[in-house]
């Protein structure tokens, strides 16, 4: 669903989406893989990360960095609080955001690109940019997603 290079090219994202966590009942959390390098530490780590509603979200935050718009809140969270990004900033050219990975997310080794001295229990946050047709590709990705995997709780007003 995504894939990231960081600015340093030292760290490598992947999230997708492997499913609902209960394949067979009426629950909306999504199962979240992320896969995350730096260097020669491996991180992968699986979790029920996100329900199906809030790929809607991410969708509609790309999309305003798309449109070259501010999204009404430059970080978007969720409810498990394992995964956050954040615009970083949106100059002309490349678009610039952080991705935060927290709690089961969390690699299990230091992530820092930058050499400042990053410690164990530091926060795990990398910085990316993307080109207009690697966002657009993100984008695409997540709403197939969507389609993918459909809201199957009907919530009531």
């Amino acid at each position: 669903m995504i894939h990231l290079q960081d600015i340093t090219d030292s760290v490598t994202l992947r999230i997708a989406i492997d499913g609902y966590q209960f394949p067979q009942g009426t629950c909306d959390w999504l199962m979240v893989r992320v896969q995350l390098n730096f260097g020669t530490s491996q991180f992968e780590r699986t979790d029920p990360a996100l329900e199906v509603g809030e790929l809607a979200r991410l969708e509609e935050w790309l999309a305003d960095l798309q449109r070259g718009a501010i999204p009404r809140f430059t970080s978007l969270s969720f409810t498990e609080p394992c995964l956050e990004l954040q615009l970083v900033g949106r100059p002309r050219g490349p678009v610039r955001f952080s991705v935060a990975l927290d709690h089961e997310l969390k690699p299990d080794f230091v992530v820092d690109p930058f050499g400042v001295g990053l410690e164990p229990g530091d926060e795990c946050t990398c910085s990316f940019e993307c080109s207009e047709a690697q966002l657009q590709e993100i984008i695409d990705n997540v709403r197939e997603e969507r389609r993918r995997w459909p809201r199957r709780v009907v919530r009531r007003p």
